[in-house]
């Protein structure tokens, strides 16, 4: 069994130094000294082009409240030139040197099979440059499921970066769920590295000009429990009476939903927008095909999908239905899969839902 981590906050810090989110991120954690708390900073898209005073006095004002600070670079998905990408790193350096590392976002899953090796090879460059300007920490960001060979580059991987709960997370793995109206009860604590989560939304993703309005819970949740106090250990008196028998509870037999997408020919397809809602049509949660989501037993759901670039989606394997949307009555113990065909087209397809991301078959 693995051994619980504590989950850690990470919280994308977009706002400008003297925007109250600063000062309320510092307040939570001197209230909160035993939770863990990075932030990371972006001045625009990246260090900047100049030293800015407020940064420097923000910044120390976060570490000395014990926040570890990242600064905010991008790669769209290792196909920005990596001189460029090692200038911001400079720059960060040069700038704020007392930053505790970097943060590489729009990082590529190396899914498809093609071009893994060259984002490995990309990755695992940037990572060797970012320790030589003496930063330890690092977290990557491709947002979505990736491909194993490019997890463990960076110190942590952020896997799910879109509207909703992620349906599982991997040990050790981060991720950011954006559109949640409440707290969640639970939220992978001891499981997941790091973690935010944020009511808000945007046109083009999670949008991070304000701190959720339930941050104060976040933050409190992300306390570690203490260890509780032995107690003092007494000797039983023995009984020649023996105990009742106890009839084990039966165990909840799991059920799942999950969806592939196929072409005309067969193949499997990754990487394109799935959705699941209850039976009313109220959003539950999203993935990316293949997804699989753990749902209730003898419940309704319905899941949609979403074509995306030259390939939309053409009908349902199960029923020949053309819908994108299709019910689903999950009985007891069942593990339902449906599969969803998909077709080129001539004129591109253009998402719906703001947390889409591009496949590997573009």
């Amino acid at each position: 069994m693995s051994t619980p981590l504590q989950t850690a906050s990470m919280i994308p810090l977009y706002t400008y130094p003297t925007d109250s989110s600063w000062a309320t991120c510092i307040k939570l954690k001197n209230a909160n000294p035993t939770m863990a708390m990075n932030a990371v900073i972006n001045c625009d898209n990246g260090p900047g082009a100049s030293v800015d005073p407020a940064y420097t006095v923000g910044i120390a004002q976060l570490q000395s409240a014990g926040i570890k600070v990242y600064g905010y670079v991008h790669t769209s998905y290792a196909l920005r030139a990596m001189t460029d990408v090692q200038a911001d790193v400079s720059a960060w350096k040069q700038f704020y040197p007392t930053l505790d590392g970097i943060f590489v976002d729009e990082m590529a899953t190396g899914n498809a099979a093609a071009t893994r090796s060259a984002q490995q090879s990309y990755y695992q460059t940037l990572a060797t440059f970012i320790s030589s300007q003496g930063f330890n920490l690092t977290i990557g960001n491709p947002g979505t499921q990736t491909d194993p060979s490019l997890l463990g580059i960076f110190s942590t991987t952020c896997t799910w970066e879109q509207d909703g709960m992620p349906p599982s997370i991997a040990q050790g793995q981060a991720f950011i769920a954006s559109n949640i109206s409440a707290m969640p009860s639970s939220f992978f604590s001891g499981i997941a590295s790091m973690v935010y989560i944020t009511d808000q939304t945007g046109p083009t993703g999670p949008a991070y000009n304000r701190l959720p309005l339930y941050f104060a819970d976040e933050v409190a949740a992300l306390v570690p429990v203490a260890a509780p106090v032995a107690s003092p250990v007494t000797t039983p008196t023995t009984s020649t009476i023996p105990p009742p028998a106890v009839t084990p509870p039966t165990a909840a037999t799991p059920a799942s939903i999950t969806v592939e997408v196929m072409n005309l020919a067969g193949q499997e397809m990754t990487g394109y927008y799935v959705g699941l809602s209850d039976a009313d049509g109220n959003f539950i949660t999203s993935g990316f095909s293949r997804a699989t989501f753990p749902v209730q037993q003898n419940t309704e759901y319905e899941v949609d999908v979403q074509g995306y670039g030259n390939w939309d989606f053409a009908y349902w394997q199960v029923d020949k239905s053309v819908s994108p949307t299709h019910s689903v009555n999950v009985g007891a113990g069942t593990d339902v899969t449906l599969t969803a065909i998909y077709t080129r087209t001539q004129n591109p397809v253009y998402p719906r839902h703001s947390h889409q991301r591009r496949s590997q078959w573009d």
